[in-house]
């Protein structure tokens, strides 16, 4: 259908990875962020954010703040990127001698269903001084359950989300973060379709950017 209507390239992004997707092999496609499998092809590229250094810088802000139990909380249709957070975050637990603490999901990757599971969780004793969130609308429904039960943010956990969405800054507690460059992710994805599409070979198949963390209240 696709090449029925003379697409030159397709530039694919979607919120959670899709094991069944089916594109033309013969199209020239860049994937943002999600790694479909059985995609890879000399007619495709990945770009991604670094979600392991993510989670792993996280974790490690969260670790020299105090903290030895580090929960995460993650939607239960767990994408490529969340998998590597997670990772990232164990990483940084194991160097420093400690395990990682309770894995939470969610219904959804979102803040009512965030702030439902965590209070849930609180009120059968779960335990843990911090918690790295998929992104920072489950990190907002953290904040508010966590609040809900009594625990202090940061003397008692240390909260910290993924993505610095504009509300982060100015939430009751400004977000501590993980930011991703959007700008550039945007820019490698229109440069490496239009590469493709010229029949250009990339240098690499798969690009992935550097993220920051910014520290904010939270932690």
């Amino acid at each position: 259908m696709l090449g029925a209507q003379k697409v030159s390239g397709i530039i694919y992004i979607r919120g959670r990875d899709n094991p069944n997707l089916s594109l033309p092999k013969d199209i020239p496609t860049v994937f943002i962020d999600r790694e479909p499998p059985g995609q890879a092809g000399k007619n495709t590229l990945f770009i991604e954010s670094d979600h392991f250094q993510g989670g792993y810088l996280a974790a490690q802000e969260m670790i020299f703040k105090g903290c030895k139990t580090i929960a995460v909380m993650t939607g239960k249709r767990e994408t490529s990127a969340a998998k590597k957070r997670l990772e990232g975050c164990r990483k940084a637990c194991e160097e420093q001698g400690l395990s990682l603490g309770p894995v939470f999901y969610p219904a959804a990757a979102k803040f009512e269903e965030a702030f439902a599971e965590l209070c849930a969780r609180l009120s059968q004793g779960a335990v843990f001084d911090g918690i790295l969130c998929e992104n920072d609308w489950v990190a907002l429904g953290a904040l508010r359950a966590l609040a809900v039960h009594g625990r202090q943010v940061p003397s008692q956990v240390k909260v910290c989300g993924f993505d610095d969405v504009s509300i982060a800054c100015v939430s009751s507690i400004p977000l501590t973060t993980v930011r991703q460059d959007t700008d550039a992710l945007g820019k490698q994805a229109a440069r490496g379709i239009l590469e493709l599409i010229r029949g250009e070979v990339p240098e690499t198949r798969r690009i992935v950017l550097p993220v920051s963390l910014l520290r904010r209240a939270s932690t």
